[in-house]
């Protein structure tokens, strides 16, 4: 299923939620059936509202990690740790979406994130149970302000600003029934055949496929269970974007069309605008 959350045309301003399913939004309360809509009736929101947590995991940092001298501990389940930062759940904005530069920057960029979404609560938890946690996958655009972040690294305070104003999610979370003809096994455990690509007003700037990510979800999420507890919405992302022996992500312009797709997860928009042309 492909799960989304969406206001009407005719009533902006009321959330709503549904199924979306050949072009048509298939309302409901969560249990019964309201109403049916056409997509030309409908603006898609986030497809969660506010989760209690957003971790990012950096790929090609996560491949680095791996490395004998670098972040291995001893026990420990998968080896190495998988790292990550959080993130500000209240700067996510949905598909779609107008978002205007701060004032603060004059390097704005982009990276392209996959995501899954939790279904439940959880305390600390193996691969197997993990995997019983995932409601869906999605896609995210995280903007960056590059600028502030190498100010942030020579303060070496972590991720602040530069990456505190916006985060498009959506366009819908598609649940790992609807995934079935992408799941390949691998000698490295199940993984995902998609292939993910970035475009810039039209431009393929990046791509990559998903089957070469480093750790699967179950054992990210397993690992971020054992030092918190997980909760129903909380969203997990992975950035795949390049490092640094790669061509950067480009910096952005005002009216920029940004675009994320994975041909089963659909194609999330953001136009970036100037500062104060913000509806």
């Amino acid at each position: 299923m492909k799960l989304c959350r969406f206001e009407l045309a005719s009533a902006p301003g009321l959330p709503r939620v549904g199924i979306y399913h050949n072009g048509k939004v298939y309302e409901t309360d969560g249990k019964n059936p309201i109403g049916i809509h056409e997509a030309a009736e409908i603006a898609l929101l986030a497809p969660v509202k506010r989760p209690t947590s957003y971790r990012v995991f950096s790929d090609h940092q996560i491949r680095g990690a791996q490395q004998p001298a670098f972040a291995f501990i001893e026990d420990y389940p998968f080896g190495a740790l998988p790292t990550y930062g959080y993130r500000n759940p209240g700067a996510l904005v949905g598909p779609n979406t107008q978002l205007a530069v701060p004032n603060a920057t004059s390097e704005l960029s982009f990276e392209p994130q996959l995501c899954v979404v939790l279904a439940s609560d959880s305390g600390p938890t193996d691969e197997m149970g993990a995997e019983s946690l995932i409601l869906g996958f999605t896609l995210a655009t995280e903007f960056i302000a590059r600028d502030l972040a190498r100010f942030e690294s020579e303060a070496m305070t972590g991720h602040g600003q530069s990456r505190d104003f916006g985060t498009a999610i959506g366009p819908v979370v598609v649940t790992p029934d609807d995934l079935q003809d992408y799941f390949r096994n691998t000698e490295d455990g199940v993984r995902m055949d998609i292939e993910l690509v970035a475009r810039v007003n039209g431009r393929e700037v990046f791509s990559t496929n998903l089957i070469e990510a480093t750790w699967t979800f179950p054992q990210l999420i397993a690992s971020c269970s054992i030092s918190s507890p997980l909760f129903s919405g909380d969203i997990l992302a992975v950035s795949m974007a390049p490092d640094g022996s790669e061509e950067p992500m480009p910096l952005l312009n005002p009216g920029d069309l940004v675009e994320v797709a994975a041909t089963p997860l659909g194609t999330l928009r953001t136009t970036v605008l100037a500062p104060g042309d913000a509806d």
